[in-house]
């Protein structure tokens, strides 16, 4: 966890939340730092992330399988991030489309 740490800190940036206006929009619901990583591709230092959570829960959960970049967020203490609808980047949803579709298989690491 010391190089996910190492490698994702410099890259984080205050959290946007996708408005009404298809717009990303710092907002005080969401007061996190994030950033993405790309746990898939063969030479990434965090592909052991997902392997190891397709061992434990037997799910099929890479990339190839649909699901998103893993969310690195850092909340500071109080930090929070209120209900909300998820914002789908997939292009049969809609880009952008604010979607209450729930995620098969979000997975959270602290």
């Amino acid at each position: 966890m010391k190089t996910l740490r190492v490698e994702t800190e410099p890259k984080l940036i205050r959290s946007l939340v996708h408005a009404v206006n298809d717009s990303d929009q710092i907002n005080n619901a969401r007061t996190s730092s994030n950033t993405w990583i790309q746990d898939y591709e063969p030479n990434s230092p965090f592909n052991f992330i997902t392997k190891r959570v397709e061992q434990i829960t037997g799910l099929g959960i890479s990339q190839l399988s649909g699901t998103e970049d893993l969310q690195v967020a850092n909340y500071m203490p109080g930090g929070f991030y209120g209900p909300h609808f998820d914002a789908s980047d997939n292009p049969e949803v809609g880009i952008g489309y604010r979607t209450s579709i729930t995620k098969q298989s979000p997975r959270l690491f602290y």
